[in-house]
């Protein structure tokens, strides 16, 4: 039986953030997600520091997004490119993380990113 096509697997989706920045010194900065395997996934992407929310994702290209529920849908062997808000302007570091829309599960973590921000409000 073959799951439907707009649900995510988790257990059989690879989902990594490729290219992410050491450095970000402006409050918006665009992120890339590469989803390999026979599945895709949907996801929420947001910026953390330890458990601090520090900012999320508010759109994306290359994948579905769902406005109302800040989600991605990346098909198999796809990239999202998904523009990043920093909403903290104290945050002097994060990561990125991608979760799974259905389980809450953390399916990928980016590499620590050091932020220089200042956050206009």
């Amino acid at each position: 039986r073959m799951p439907a096509k707009d649900k995510a697997a988790p257990s059989s989706a690879k989902l990594k953030f490729i290219n992410e920045p050491k450095l970000q010194k402006e409050p918006v900065f665009a992120l890339q997600l590469a989803v390999a395997g026979l599945f895709g996934a949907t996801v929420r992407v947001v910026l953390m520091n330890g458990d601090a929310f520090v900012g999320e994702a508010g759109r994306a290209m290359g994948g579905h997004w769902d406005d109302a529920a800040k989600t991605v849908q990346i098909e198999p062997n796809g990239t999202g490119y998904l523009p990043m808000s920093v909403q903290d302007n104290g945050a002097t570091k994060a990561r990125a993380l991608a979760i799974d829309a259905a389980t809450g599960a953390t399916l990928a973590t980016s590499e620590e990113i050091q932020l220089q921000v200042t956050v206009k409000r």
